[in-house]
């Protein structure tokens, strides 16, 4: 049986939420997709902005309103049903909206689903771009199969874009070469919310994709750009983990130019990865999969600048 949880405050989720992310955060890795267990958690952030935590996913942000239901990201293929029991739970509008807030598979395989629901897709160019083929995630996923027609993005966009709905501000932003080279954050300027997609995870050490247009300098200079718009009422989603606030994301900062620092002095002394990846420039910080991958990932984008 499915178990959904409905948490009013989000203050009263971080801890436990962390604690459950920590474990659950690696895609499809402790669930089968048949595997009646799974809990949905649904957070109420503001009165009309939520989220949506099913294991082996991304976090899916919902907005309501008289204007209908925007999500944002679809998850997994196999939780599609549990995902939209959870929306209907929340209202019975229809889901007018899916915004993409990068091309990785456990943020949109359920686009199909939304897309021939009538959902307008949403995303930035290089998300639809890369969707529309075969794609190879390191660590993660050898082969990512191209979306089908319904699943693609037919709103797409290069720089920004701003939708006026429910009485909130959705403002969508781009950022080059960061987790990937097609991510969006998603500004509720209204209710001062934000969600990061996986520009900001709560796992610990992050995945960068850095054959596919990521970069760890563009993760930290992105990161501290959405610090500079944030103050302390501001509520941060992630694209894993609890709802987080200013002062997590400047720790995540922190962690990632420590990381950054440490590599980079290595290359510029001329370290081999091997021998970098012997000091444990990340010792003190976790990791959901072998560190030394991570690394290796952060090695090489860090590389091409010397």
């Amino acid at each position: 049986m499915t178990v959904i949880k409905i948490l009013h405050n989000h203050k009263y989720l971080h801890m436990k939420a962390l604690i459950i992310f920590l474990l659950l955060s690696v895609p499809g890795l402790l669930f089968s997709q048949n595997d009646d267990s799974v809990e949905t958690i649904i957070t109420s952030v503001t009165e009309s902005i939520h989220l949506i935590s099913i294991p082996g996913g991304g976090n899916v942000g919902v907005l309501t309103g008289e204007d209908g239901i925007l999500i944002i990201d679809t998850h997994r293929k196999q939780f599609t049903d549990l995902l939209q029991n959870a929306i209907s739970d929340i209202s019975n509008k229809p889901v007018n909206y899916v915004i993409n807030t990068h091309w990785h598979y456990d943020h949109v395989e359920g686009n199909e689903a939304f897309g021939q629901g009538g959902s307008l897709i949403i995303s930035h160019e290089n998300c639809r771009n890369r969707l529309s083929e075969d794609q190879v995630i390191p660590i993660f996923m050898p082969h990512q199969q191209s979306t089908s027609p319904d699943g693609l993005p037919k709103l797409i966009f290069s720089d920004s874009i701003t939708l006026y709905l429910n009485n909130e501000i959705v403002h969508l932003s781009h950022f080059d070469n960061v987790h990937t080279n097609s991510d969006v954050i998603i500004h509720f300027k209204s209710s001062n919310v934000f969600h990061l997609g996986d520009i900001f995870v709560r796992y610990g050490i992050p995945f960068i994709d850095v054959p596919n247009g990521g970069d760890i300098n563009g993760m930290i200079s992105t990161c501290e750009r959405i610090i500079s718009i944030t103050d302390e009422n501001s509520i941060i989603i992630p694209g894993h983990g609890p709802i987080s606030n200013r002062n997590d994301l400047i720790n995540y900062v922190e962690m990632l130019t420590t990381i950054r620092d440490r590599i980079s002095n290595g290359i510029q002394n001329g370290n081999s990865l091997e021998q970098i990846i012997e000091s444990n420039p990340a010792n003190e910080y976790n990791s959901i999969v072998e560190k030394d991958n991570l690394l290796e990932l952060y090695y090489y984008s860090l590389k091409k600048n010397y």
